[in-house]
């Protein structure tokens, strides 16, 4: 049996990273000396406890593997707060003891007992549906003393794992973890590990790390195709996966004192995000966003002039994004967003006659909104007034700081105030012509804040507010009858977000080649998003984070825009972003040359719309993500579990991407079948890897031959030919 380490889940680079962690972690730290103690009272405890096992009813299947469980008591009460831990270990085939009753229900059984650990008796029920290919593990215990479950399954050596929402560092999860990590959504970070820049960011708590994301989901999947999902979404969940004597564990730990986890075995990669998507049954991308989305600021003026020579460019573009259509206000250090969710007027005149005007030359504009509410505003003191925004734990309302402001996040979870906030979209966004928006910042609900119907222990509130977020703006358009004609893209999630969002972006990337956080962090995002059901993902052109010091300096260069551009291409959503500092950011309009290399990227993607509506098609039916792994469409090929530096869009076409400095050849793999490149039209046969020439304009982009779309992607790439 692993020993349980008693040491905080939360590390100390975590502890840094936001208040959020922090008080968090501060709940569940032990002192030194009590971990001393601790470890002598465990060993008399673990050494005294008796052995379970299940016994085979007849009729019934085996147990399909061997697993663990563990109760726990965690508490803050006292000088020196506890854990006690009472570990039951389970076999198959072990006699049971005879205060144990073993009951079998049609292929279900059910385990009850006593746990003795000579200090007081502790019952138990473990049930678990018998079915091959599909188990159902129920942990509960009537005594609420407990308030941490844990169960660790065991897999063989040769099992990899996956999953638990979107990562930026892997795709292939970590082994040998040393303690489990949370599924807490956040901002990733800035930086990330990568140098130099957090060496800058982590004094300050902002860089993250490998670990962290924006979108979590309790969901593993095995390489031998087995998912676990644990379906409890109000409470704090963690997990490790580890080695030990030649097997492996998945250890996930529950607050409080039930666990449900269900384990399923499927044929291949396909019928299991088929059977995980929770995106099933959506309408997908309106028809305009398969088009180019010019991420532009500054203004009428400016974003008209840009837009114009962009046109006459040849880029292919149907939309312009705004963040800026509240206009700014200045900080301490620069300015910020007016987070008043109202058209300012002096930076966009005559606003709704503006985005009219601009839709009747076919061209639709998209706005930003997230639910902070600014420290100064019409909205703000009508949310103040009526009681819409978080409590502290004073009952007072809750002053974030915001960066260079104060701000209030408006509490989702009262029927009142997300009612307002749906209005709110409605009145300022929908009814002033928007065509959708970017959803943003909903990671940032405080663990030790206070809701309407919470008012105490609501940090397992935290990643559901990400996915109340999305279900309000879903309410808001459907209300306004053009769920087929507006575009909301979110980057926080969890659980049933996806069913609630148009598409997802990656965040705010680094301007820069770094692995973690920079231009190759995206392909771990693609990969890792498409095997979590995922179905629709894109990413800011070019990254976002641009920083400028005398020894650190990450600014968006020609060649990395220029990359981004020919991997975005292939993507569903091709939308530019000008970055954190749009003057110092190369452009894609910097030039005439960058704008001729844009608008063919623009129109390659725009060419193969009847590709990704079909696509969309299978998202929708089947929750099949329009990018994907190739391990997803050869889930036999054991070489594409070493490919994902490069990923696929749909069944038939392969993207490998250049993404380090300077290259000008990139390897990939080619699964079985005959792959002809898009742009030179030569021909390779697949089950190889090779070392493909990828010059600048003219990417690694292979088609499968004699496939369903041979003919058609043919003539469609025929007119990029180079």
């Amino acid at each position: 049996m692993k020993k349980i380490k008693t040491d905080s889940l939360f590390s100390e680079e975590e502890q840094q990273q936001n208040i959020s962690l922090y008080l968090l972690r501060r709940e569940i730290v032990l002192s030194g000396q009590f971990r001393f103690i601790l470890n002598i009272v465990l060993f008399f405890l673990l050494t005294s406890f008796s052995q379970f096992s299940f016994a085979q009813s007849k009729g019934s299947s085996k147990v399909p593997f061997r697993f663990f469980f563990t109760l726990e008591h965690q508490t803050i009460k006292g000088k020196l707060g506890g854990y006690r831990f009472h570990t039951v270990k389970l076999r198959k085939y072990h006699r049971i003891s005879e205060t144990d009753t073993v009951e079998n229900f049609g292929g279900r059984w059910v385990v009850k007992g006593i746990m003795n650990d000579n200090l007081k008796p502790v019952p138990f029920r473990v049930s678990e549906s018998a079915y091959p290919d599909n188990q159902s593990i129920k942990i509960t215990n009537p005594n609420n003393f407990f308030n941490r479950t844990h169960i660790e399954l065991e897999f063989p050596d040769s099992v990899q794992f996956f999953g638990a929402g979107e990562q930026f560092s892997y795709v292939r999860l970590p082994e040998n973890l040393k303690k489990p990590l949370p599924l807490w959504i956040e901002e990733p970070g800035i930086g990330r590990g990568d140098l130099p820049v957090s060496l800058l960011t982590r004094p300050v708590g902002v860089s993250g790390n490998k670990h962290t994301t924006c979108y979590a989901l309790p969901l593993w999947i095995t390489s031998d195709f087995q998912t676990i999902f644990v379906n409890q979404p109000n409470k704090l969940i963690y997990y490790q996966i580890y080695r030990k004597k030649g097997k492996k564990y998945l250890h996930l730990v529950v607050s409080g004192n039930e666990l449900q986890v269900q384990v399923q075995k499927h044929k291949d990669v396909k019928s299991l995000v088929r059977n995980i998507s929770f995106f099933k049954g959506h309408t997908g991308i309106p028809d305009f966003g398969y088009s180019g989305v010019l991420g532009l600021q500054g203004g009428r003026k400016r974003v008209d002039s840009i837009l114009s020579l962009t046109l006459n460019s040849g880029v292919a573009v149907q939309s312009v994004w705004i963040q800026d259509w509240v206009g700014k206000r200045k900080v301490s250090f620069g300015s910020r967003l007016w987070w008043n969710w109202q058209a300012n007027e002096q930076v966009y005149p005559d606003f709704p006659h503006w985005v009219d005007s601009l839709r009747q030359k076919n061209i639709r504009v998209l706005g930003y909104i997230n639910p902070f509410l600014a420290d100064t505003g019409f909205y703000t003191t009508e949310a103040l007034r009526n009681g819409y925004v978080l409590k502290n734990s004073k009952g007072e309302h809750y002053k974030i700081n915001a960066g260079g402001f104060d701000a209030y996040l408006v509490d989702l979870f009262h029927p009142e105030a997300a009612e307002w906030m749906i209005e709110i979209i409605r009145k300022e966004m929908i009814d002033k012509g928007l065509s959708g928006w970017m959803a943003d910042f909903a990671e940032w609900f405080p663990p030790d804040a206070l809701t309407h119907n919470c008012k105490g222990g609501c940090a397992v509130l935290h990643n559901m507010y990400a996915a109340e977020w999305a279900r309000i703006n879903k309410e808001a358009v459907k209300r306004a009858g053009k769920e087929d004609d507006i575009i909301v893209f979110h980057r926080s999630g969890y659980y049933h977000s996806s069913m609630n969002t148009t598409l997802f972006w990656m965040g705010d990337q680094m301007t820069d080649w770094g692995k973690n956080d920079g231009f190759p962090s995206v392909l771990n995002a693609i990969n890792s998003s498409a095997l979590c059901g995922i179905p629709f993902i894109h990413s800011d052109i070019g990254g976002y984070t641009s920083v400028k010091y005398p020894l650190v300096r990450t600014l968006r260069s020609r060649e990395l825009l220029y990359r981004w551009s020919e991997l975005a291409a292939f993507t569903p959503f091709f939308r530019t972003h000008e970055g954190l500092n749009p003057e110092l950011n190369f452009q894609y309009y910097s030039d005439l040359e960058a704008l001729a290399f844009f608008a063919r990227m623009s129109q390659i993607h725009y060419s193969l719309k009847a590709y990704f509506l079909a696509l969309q098609n299978e998202a929708i039916q089947y929750g099949f993500p329009v990018n994907r792994p190739l391990w997803m469409e050869f889930p036999d090929d054991k070489e594409t579990l070493n490919a994902f530096h490069q990923f696929m869009l749909g069944s038939e076409i392969i993207i490998i991407p250049v993404i380090s400095p300077n290259k000008t050849q990139v390897k990939g793999y080619l699964p079985a079948g005959t792959w002809q490149h898009a742009f030179t039209k030569q021909q390779f046969s697949g089950n190889k890897w090779y070392i493909f020439e990828a010059p600048q304009g003219t990417p690694a982009v292979f088609f499968r031959k004699n496939g369903e779309w041979d003919a058609e992607l043919s003539k469609i790439f025929t007119n990029f030919v180079q």
